[in-house]
């Protein structure tokens, strides 16, 4: 019929690639409920497509959890956001530092000395104890693990870094928030040298 044709014409035309059945399903209603606004056989073509625009928006985050397939396509991008974060991380502090880091990043951050260290080397002396482990005492405790993440985030506060790009200690001692941790370390790098020289003669 003209109705039907119309309507997959509104598909082929008006449509984007990357629609899912259940939009397909939900424009097809918007038309039938809406068929008396056609008009002398002519279909109000600005009104579907303003209303299809409008339906898009307004349903593709409210709906999404229905369709599984959106659901895990946007698990997967977000952790490829946090993997590229992680490894943005990494590459930060191996090519400041001058070290290889392991593969548990983690766990390798988690006592603080990494961090404290960074900090010495954007101001020298910005942290004047640095708890480190010995071959007699090779895991620090958590009393001086924290006193070490404490005193990178106090650093990190004298040299300028904004509050809303710190770190929680326990994203650094608990493993739990690498992401955060990077976002810290990246403010504390983009810091201006002259800032930074200015603090460390102060």
């Amino acid at each position: 019929s003209y109705f039907y044709s119309t309507v997959t014409a509104i598909r082929m035309t008006t449509l984007p690639a990357d629609q899912t059945l259940f939009e397909i399903i939900a424009l097809h209603y918007i038309v039938v409920l809406k068929r008396d606004l056609f008009a002398f056989g002519k279909p109000k073509r600005k009104w579907i497509h303003v209303t299809w625009q409008a339906f898009s928006r307004s349903s593709r985050q409210e709906y999404g959890a229905a369709d599984p397939g959106f659901t895990m396509r946007r698990k997967m991008e977000h952790l490829r956001e946090e993997r590229e974060q992680i490894r943005q991380l990494r590459n930060n502090l191996e090519s400041r530092l001058k070290v290889i880091l392991p593969d548990d990043i983690g766990a390798a951050l988690m006592d603080g000395v990494v961090l404290c260290h960074l900090a010495n080397h954007i101001r020298p002396r910005s942290v004047a104890s640095i708890h480190v482990p010995s071959p007699a005492v090779p895991k620090l405790s958590m009393a001086k693990c924290r006193r070490n993440v404490e005193n990178f985030l106090d650093a990190c506060k004298k040299l300028g870094v904004s509050q809303e790009r710190l770190c929680l200690p326990h994203h650094i001692l608990e493993e739990r928030g690498l992401v955060k941790v990077g976002v810290t370390v990246q403010a504390l790098l983009e810091l201006p040298t002259t800032k930074a020289s200015q603090l460390s003669t102060a």
